[in-house]
Order: structure tokens, then C-alpha cells, then sequence
């Protein structure tokens, strides 16, 4: 499993199925809308945006399979997503490696400040 994927199931944790898992993608691309703003301060995830400015959908996707294949996750509704009990074991032997940073995207803070905390 790789650090994205770490990120991911992280993000999954946080989202409990209630959001597509392409509300993390949004996220983690830093997609500027409303409706990514806004779940990135609901679900404690705003730490996150434009962290992986890169990822392309396919790769996001590609590993999204993977991590239903390893049994990590599991789709609860169209593209909802939660952790099983082996991906919630997986999520915490990797956060013991590798420990998400709360600057991941630490060239990007000003503009996530501007984004996610406006007065």
C-alpha cells in the first residue's frame, strides 16, 4: 500500500460513507467548489486539498480497485465507501509508519487557508 492509498483510507474513515469516494479525489486534487470546500471542513479533511495536484481520476480509481481487492474497503452505496475491519487495521499500521502530516500540502496552505477559512 502506498502513502496515497494510506491517505485514502484515512479520508474513507472520516467520510463513513456518506460521501462518494470521489469527494476525496476532489479534495486531495484541490478541486475549488462549494461542495468539496464544504466537506473538507465537515468531515476534518481540509488539511488535505491539493495535496496530490498530480493524481490523475484513472490512477485514483485504479487504486481505489485495489483496495476493494485487498479487502480493505468495501462500496456500501454507488461509489460509497467504508473500511472493514481489515482496512481499519491496515489504516493503522500504516499511520504507525507513516504518520499523516497536517502540512501534506505545505506549499499549498495559503491558498487551502483562503479556501477553507474564510471570515
Amino acid at each position: 500500500m502506498n502513502y496515497i492509498q494510506t491517505v485514502m483510507l484515512y479520508s474513507m474513515q472520516q467520510l463513513k460513507g456518506e460521501r462518494t469516494v470521489y469527494g476525496i479525489y476532489h479534495i486531495v486534487v484541490g478541486k475549488k467548489s462549494a461542495q468539496t470546500i464544504q466537506d473538507g471542513k465537515i468531515f476534518g479533511l481540509s488539511f488535505l486539498f491539493q495535496s496530490f495536484s498530480y493524481l490523475k481520476k484513472e490512477t485514483f480509481s485504479l487504486y481505489v480497485k485495489e483496495l476493494t481487492s485487498h479487502q480493505f474497503i468495501k462500496e456500501v452505496d454507488h461509489q460509497k465507501y467504508m473500511l472493514t475491519s481489515k482496512g481499519e487495521e491496515a489504516l493503522h499500521q500504516q499511520l504507525r509508519e507513516w504518520p499523516l502530516q497536517l502540512s501534506l500540502a505545505v506549499g499549498n496552505l495559503r491558498v487551502a487557508h483562503n479556501y477553507f477559512y474564510r471570515d
